[in-house]
């Protein structure tokens, strides 16, 4: 048993080899994209000051009611 049971044959190392660099340069080119979009999804709330939004004031019923 062993490491075996857990390894790539030799052959399926040889076939992966061609793709090994395309797929972490892609992995890489993901990463980023999806880092950016985050990035800037935050940099864009942090501008809004939400000033616009209207609130209800506090309830008292609502506090009143789980006593």
């Amino acid at each position: 048993m062993g490491n075996r049971l857990y390894s790539f044959s030799p052959a399926t190392e040889r076939a992966r080899a061609p793709y090994k660099m395309r797929n972490t340069i892609m992995g890489g080119v993901l990463l980023l994209f999806a880092g950016s979009v985050y990035t800037y999804s935050i940099m864009a709330m942090k501008q809004d000051d939400f000033s616009d939004v209207a609130t209800p004031p506090p309830s008292t019923k609502a506090s009143a009611g789980k006593q």
